[in-house]
């Protein structure tokens, strides 16, 4: 009796241990569970959702120092410039390693705060901006975001400049690679050649896939002029622009086998549209400052006609007017090379690989036969949409070449401006300039925007250039359906309409946005909704745009 009850006990005590370490186990599994689960959370919480851009762009709105004006960008644009950010170290850390990206960074940001510490206070704000909006991205970052094409293009072979302090690097050379490449085209004209006379210019812009991510900025500086132009999201200015004092510019990459360390163009960018007010004091800046990357190819236009290409490399440059490379009238062209006589030998042995002589000679040989008054916006349109190109030294047209690089609609092609800095206005297009190509929804059309001091006014003339141009194509519709147009199918009719209903939805709340931040004392709050307003009057326009060019077409009979 005793030694059963003996071995129940132990059983008992056997029993209870077991369950209590498995208890402790469960208990202790748990908290691990609950403890990865807390981590995945965090991890979750910290990376960005998805970002995909389209042919609709955000327009961001900003006013004040350098610093608010940064902050407001950052706020108003916080999930493009993460997504940027991420895109672009990821590139560069899988071409260069981290240690040498840190390190070339510290170098351009040398120039960068020697030649334009007005730069650096938008960065810092852009990245309180982010920050308010829960991201972090640090100053190097958008140094590395800003420089990106330049460090992935045009990255220089030698030795950082002793004036940097930056410790000695390894020596790492890529050569240009001819799968990314930036190749942009660039021109302007005026006297006999436009419709009044005055002064019109315009730039494709040409890069990588990754640097499709494009934002209108408008800004309304405390210090400087205000300016539009185009760009990824978490750079102030892509390689064009255009400001309140009726001075536009634009910049093509100049290519060379060995680039320097310097002061990178995208630096230019930001202090050619802000703080430059006529040509003769953006060629003292050009002049008075070390060129590094593939700084090279400038067009700078004014409003009174004035008109030059400032065109070289670090160290020799040349200036050239109408008629100094043989043209007939005022117009000028540059792309991708050197052109002076004195500059050709510095062209890369490589370079016909991009296309860039063929580009230039093919808009030059368009302004050299153009009508007298017919370069104006639409024959900016048409040609940066157009698929031939013409050798000139056989004298030959090739038709019908889609993907091809000696053409401007190229599958690099990521964004088009067309400025008239006389009259203020600006036009801009997301994407292919066809319409067909990238990035989603690309509309082939361009958004029309009329600069001025006084955000009010801009706001002002946007509603009514967007209403005025609904209602235009809105009565054509019914002009051609009141005569009963042959070529109006139901389905032609139902597109055309569709978009219109599409164009006034945007203008709608565009008019809803705009009111609610007239009525707010707020400057951060108002121009983040100025800056929804104003993305909805682009939206509106581009469908109202759409829906003019599908009228058009289909009443010449063309596809």
């Amino acid at each position: 009796m005793f030694k059963e009850k003996r071995n129940f006990i132990w059983w008992v005590l056997q029993a209870v241990i077991f369950f209590s370490v498995l208890h402790s186990s469960l208990h202790a599994n748990a908290r691990e569970a609950q403890k990865v689960a807390r981590v995945e959370e965090a991890f979750a919480a910290q990376l960005p959702q998805p970002y995909v851009n389209t042919g609709f762009p955000q327009v961001v709105f900003v006013s004040g120092t350098n610093y608010e004006m940064g902050v407001q960008y950052g706020m108003q644009a916080a999930n493009a410039i993460v997504h940027n950010v991420a895109l672009f170290k990821s590139r560069l850390f899988s071409k260069l390693g981290s240690e040498i990206v840190k390190k070339d960074m510290m170098v351009w940001d040398w120039y960068l705060r020697r030649y334009d510490p007005g730069y650096v206070d938008w960065l810092r704000g852009i990245i309180d901006g982010c920050r308010l909006k829960g991201y972090t991205v640090s100053y190097l970052d958008l140094i590395a975001l800003m420089v990106y094409p330049t460090e992935f293009w045009a990255r220089p072979k030698a030795p950082y400049p002793a004036e940097t302090r930056v410790a000695k690097n390894e020596i790492i050379y890529s050569p240009p690679s001819q799968d990314y490449y930036h190749a942009c085209t660039t021109f302007a004209a005026a006297g006999r050649k436009t419709p009044d006379g005055k002064p019109i210019h315009a730039i494709t812009s040409m890069s990588p896939i990754e640097t499709m991510d494009n934002i209108i900025l408008l800004a309304f500086p405390k210090e400087g002029a205000s300016f539009v132009c185009q760009t990824y999201a978490g750079r102030v200015c892509g390689n064009y622009g255009m400001n309140s004092k009726g001075f536009s510019w634009t910049m093509t990459a100049i290519m060379s086998d060995n680039p320097v360390w310097g002061m990178p163009p995208e630096v230019y960018f930001h202090y050619l549209s802000q703080m430059v007010g006529s040509v003769e004091e953006a060629l003292s800046y050009l002049k008075a400052t070390p060129k590094g990357g593939v700084t090279g190819g400038f067009i700078l236009v004014d409003r009174s006609g004035n008109m030059v290409v400032y065109e070289g490399n670090a160290d020799k440059f040349e200036l050239a007017k109408p008629g100094d490379r043989g043209e007939s009238d005022q117009f000028i062209v540059q792309t991708n090379h050197l052109i002076h006589p004195s500059l050709k030998p510095l062209n890369p042995k490589w370079l016909p690989v991009i296309g860039t002589y063929a580009r230039y000679d093919t808009i030059f040989k368009l302004l050299q036969d153009a009508a007298p008054g017919s370069v104006n916006f639409e024959f900016c349109k048409e040609f940066f949409a157009l698929e031939d190109w013409y050798d000139a030294e056989k004298g030959v047209w090739h038709r019908n070449q889609p993907g091809a690089r000696e053409v401007s609609n190229s599958h690099t092609s990521i964004t088009q401006g067309v400025f008239l800095p006389a009259d203020l206005i600006a036009y801009l297009q997301t994407g292919t300039p066809c319409g067909i190509g990238l990035p989603a929804y690309a509309t082939g059309e361009y958004v029309k925007i009329k600069l001025d001091d006084d955000p009010q006014k801009v706001i002002e003339q946007m509603d009514t250039e967007t209403i005025n141009l609904y209602w235009e194509v809105r009565d054509s519709l019914k002009r051609e359906l009141n005569a009963k147009a042959a070529y109006l199918t139901p389905a032609l009719v139902s597109d055309i309409r569709a978009k219109l209903d599409q164009a006034f939805l945007a203008y709608s709340i565009a008019m809803d946005r705009a009111a609610f931040a007239t009525l707010t004392k707020d400057m951060r709050k108002r121009n983040a909704l100025w800056a929804e307003a104003m993305t909805n009057y682009a939206k509106a326009q581009l469908y109202a745009q759409m829906a003019k060019t599908v009228l058009l077409k289909a009443k010449s009979g063309r596809p």
